[in-house]
């Protein structure tokens, strides 16, 4: 079965400029998530796309990757309403795509699937891009962080002597831990995609899933 176009859409964006310039390519792949909390308000922020999903069969090969904190606010959001929709604006290729569809959390209590999915892209992460997973919560107090951490330097000075030490980690001594239970996958199954190309000869597409495995394509007006 060939790709839906919509995703060769996107990937020709993406690419748009040069296949070598990994700047531009980079840039291209931060795109707004929305969701909608427990309180019934949208919510909306920039994620970073991580790629197709090119594992098991659980999932289809156009589900969207991205990854997270488990405790960020947009878990508890997916929580209350697993749809979700991508909004993804490309300057170079003056394309916007609009992809709605299921997000599945995949964070550390689902099937052997779900944690080899997860297990991959720790793997294929760097670790500086992975290191907020050790950081405090988010949305705590600052200046509680700054007390609590500043007693923690203290009773460490007191029992070493009053000789401090660095925080060594595994990634500085060279090897990368296992899993952290705050890292999570998000795997977003596209039902819609709406493809607006912008400019003088503006073009619109709207793409639907009608099965597991197709997809129909219909111009319409911009």
């Amino acid at each position: 079965m060939s790709q839906p176009l919509w995703v060769d859409a996107l990937q020709k964006a993406i690419h748009h400029g040069g296949t070598k310039n990994r700047r531009l390519i980079k840039s291209n792949k931060f795109y707004q998530l929305a969701t909608t909390g427990s309180d019934g308000r949208p919510h909306c922020r920039t994620v970073v796309f991580r790629g197709f999903h090119k594992g098991c069969r659980k999932y289809s090969k156009c589900a969207m990757t991205f990854i997270t904190d488990m405790r960020s606010t947009k878990i508890d959001d997916l929580r209350a309403n697993e749809h979700a929709e991508i909004c993804a604006w490309i300057s170079g290729a003056n394309t916007q795509f609009r992809i709605s569809g299921t997000m599945h959390v995949l964070g550390g209590q689902g099937d052997s699937a779900d944690e080899e999915i997860r297990k991959d892209m720790w793997e294929a992460l760097p670790s500086h891009t992975t290191a907020f997973c050790e950081w405090p919560a988010p949305y705590q107090p600052l200046d509680k962080l700054v007390e609590e951490e500043a007693s923690d330097h203290k009773k460490r000075d007191t029992s070493q002597g009053g000789k401090t030490t660095g925080h060594g980690t595994s990634e500085e001594s060279g090897a990368k831990h296992a899993v952290s239970s705050n890292f999570a996958v998000l795997l977003l199954e596209p039902s819609s995609v709406d493809q607006l190309l912008l400019g003088s000869n503006q073009k619109r597409w709207e793409h639907t899933k009608t099965s597991d495995t197709e997809w129909k394509t219909q111009p319409v007006t911009p």
